[in-house]
């Protein structure tokens, strides 16, 4: 059997990669939701989807991607104005923030609107401390008589995934 060395090394004696060696993936860390969120609030309120990673060098950075494949508003009165508002934070402080979709409704009350959420980023976190990657939401629409609630449906895998990359 050939004994693999690198940079006159054995395997077990490599202890970092040679100089100009980065782009590689160093560990992945998934997190899923499979119950129902909803919420009223008319702040951003947590999904429940949520991932921590511990980065081994603080030159590394994070690829983040967060997946809510069914997602939406329900109960929305007519002619209202509303849009779906989500966030990714790490370690409590948002990173990216977008706006989902906005609708007018122009005919009957109870009317439901579906989307898919999703969230790709490369973070460069700059620590080794561990940092804890979630979703939030808001529905941003006046609260009516019948309530506007976000929701992910729980039919659907939720699902977040951080990699730390060299």
């Amino acid at each position: 059997m050939a004994i693999i060395t690198l940079n006159n090394n054995s395997l077990s004696g490599v202890t970092a990669l040679p100089a100009g060696i980065g782009g590689k993936v160093i560990q992945v860390q998934y997190g899923t939701l499979t119950s129902t969120f909803s919420t009223s609030s008319s702040t951003y309120a947590d999904t429940g989807l949520s991932v921590t990673i511990t980065p081994t060098s603080a030159s590394n950075k994070i690829l983040v991607i967060a997946n809510h494949p069914s997602i939406g508003i329900e109960n929305i009165q007519s002619s209202i104005y509303c849009a779906a508002n989500a966030r990714l934070l790490r370690n409590g402080t948002a990173i990216e923030t977008t706006t989902l979709g906005v609708r007018n409704m122009a005919s009957s009350n109870s009317k439901s609107w579906y989307t898919s959420l999703n969230f790709s980023i490369l973070d460069n976190p700059a620590t080794t401390s561990a940092l804890i990657y979630k979703t939030q939401t808001l529905a941003d629409a006046p609260i009516v008589s019948t309530g506007t609630y976000f929701f992910a449906s729980a039919s659907q895998i939720n699902t977040i995934t951080a990699m730390e990359i060299a």
